[in-house]
Order: C-alpha cells, then sequence, then structure tokens
C-alpha cells in the first residue's frame, strides 16, 4: 500500500458532511469515516407534494403519459375550480380512473370536446359538477375500457345551450367507446 497525503482541510470537509448527515456534532476519526458513511441514512423517504388546483382554461392540462403518471402518483393533492375549458383536458389519459371532480365554472356555456379522448383505460368517470357544454363532440371517443356512465352523472349540468343551439355538437360522443362494444356490464 503506498502513502498518500491528505491535506487536513480535505478530511475536516468530509467529517462536516458525515455530521451535516447524520445530525452529530462530535469530532470523526479518518479510521471512523467509511463506517460513518456506509451508515447514513438512505433513501428520499416521503415525498411532499404541494397541493394543485386546476382553474379556468384548462385544456389539455391532464393530457398524455406525464400527467396520468402524475395523477396516479399524487392525484390525491389535485382540486379543480372555476374551469372554463375542459377541451381534451384527458386527451390519452392512460389510467382506469380520475380521482378528483372537475368543477366548472358554470357562468357561460363551455367546452368538453375531446375531454376524455383516447383515455382507452378509463373506467371510472370523475363527478363532473356545474357543467353548461356547448360542445360535446368525441368527449369518450376511444374510451374502450369505459362500459358505463354512473346514474345521476349529468345531473347538475345545465342542458341549455345543448337544447337550444342548432351548432351544438354531440357528433361522434362515444365512437370507439366501450358502450358500442359487448363487454360484459
Amino acid at each position: 500500500m503506498s502513502k498518500v497525503f491528505i491535506e487536513e482541510s480535505t478530511l475536516t470537509n468530509i467529517a462536516n458532511a458525515i455530521r451535516g448527515k447524520d445530525g452529530t456534532t462530535d469530532l470523526i476519526s479518518p479510521l471512523d469515516m467509511p463506517s460513518k458513511i456506509t451508515n447514513l441514512p438512505t433513501g428520499g423517504g416521503d415525498i411532499e407534494v404541494e397541493p394543485i388546483v386546476l382553474s379556468g382554461d384548462c385544456s389539455s392540462a391532464c393530457a398524455g403519459a406525464m400527467a396520468s403518471t402524475y395523477i396516479a402518483l399524487f392525484g390525491d393533492t389535485v382540486s379543480t375550480n372555476g374551469i372554463t375549458d375542459a377541451s381534451n383536458m384527458f386527451d390519452n389519459y392512460s389510467n382506469k380512473k380520475i380521482p378528483f371532480a372537475i368543477n366548472f365554472d358554470n357562468s357561460t356555456y363551455r367546452l368538453m370536446t375531446y375531454m376524455f379522448y383516447n383515455a382507452d383505460k378509463l373506467e371510472e368517470l370523475p363527478a363532473l359538477n356545474n357543467a353548461y357544454p356547448s360542445d360535446l363532440a368525441r368527449l369518450f371517443h376511444g374510451c374502450r375500457c369505459l362500459v358505463r356512465i354512473p346514474e345521476g352523472w349529468t345531473d347538475s349540468w345545465n342542458w341549455s345551450r345543448i337544447h337550444s343551439y342548432a351548432y351544438s355538437n354531440m357528433s361522434y360522443m362515444f365512437a370507439r367507446a366501450g358502450f358500442n362494444y359487448n363487454y360484459p356490464l
């Protein structure tokens, strides 16, 4: 074994780093440093996530793989309030459910086109509160695992825009959805 010279300041910096991690103030011998380092706690522990409130224009806000992963891990920290545009909100969403209610700003009509477009693993629908839809085109397009809409799911919706305007659109609302196949209920 060859002799190596180490500056005292280097050993002091290593000892300070160990003390910073293990919370002690004791002096540490250079011979004890390897075992002290080995015994340091590892792992990040629980991740603390700040609550998120989605509001306003939420078009594509929860779309795709990244949002699906975040919602699978931290969906209980997400809430909504005053959504004004939900078009493509869950486009290509890849989880079985959405663990939070969708709360619309019901002061005027809202776009809901493609809201769950190609959410092909979605089995359970979230509550949609105070919806005032003007366009529901392709709302469930490609939701292959969705086989039923819960009773009363649309009870809080204001349907006046859909019924009173000729340009309101419900085309392909269930295209390629589980409703079109013979899945057991």
